[in-house]
């Protein structure tokens, strides 16, 4: 497993946006353990001017809520030219979706990046009163 992990790391290197779609559907195989070598593989990507597409939002997310090791500013930082779409999907949660703190994490990250076009702070604010925590 540690072989795979660190063969997905790499692809960063050669791979090219139109692999996006593949790799993360081979992490979606194993969450815990593919999820972070793919997250590696996307910032490598980033790097080289490679970005994912809208379509492959939700499936990164999934992702990021399945394996909470992953760093939120990398999951952010790595969907940044998605921040819209990556926005809709964190929000379209009921508030009292038992992933919330995450998705909040999530969001927090997003913001960081300089979203500023994304009501962020809004989106929070008004969920606030429903969270449980």
């Amino acid at each position: 497993p540690a072989l795979r992990g660190q063969a997905v790391e790499l692809l960063g290197d050669r791979a090219e946006r139109t692999d996006v779609g593949r790799l993360v559907a081979l992490a979606a195989t194993d969450p815990l353990l593919l999820a972070g070598p793919v997250l590696t593989c996307l910032r490598g990507l980033h790097r080289r001017g490679h970005f994912p597409a809208e379509p492959d939002v939700g499936p990164l997310l999934a992702l990021a809520l399945a394996d909470h090791t992953l760093p939120a500013e990398d999951v952010a930082t790595v969907l940044y030219t998605c921040r819209r779409p990556l926005f809709d999907a964190l929000t379209d949660a009921p508030p009292t979706a038992p992933d919330w703190p995450r998705r909040l994490e999530l969001l927090v990250a997003l913001s960081r990046q300089g979203a500023a076009d994304i009501p962020i702070g809004e989106a929070v604010a008004r969920l606030l009163p429903a969270a449980r925590a």
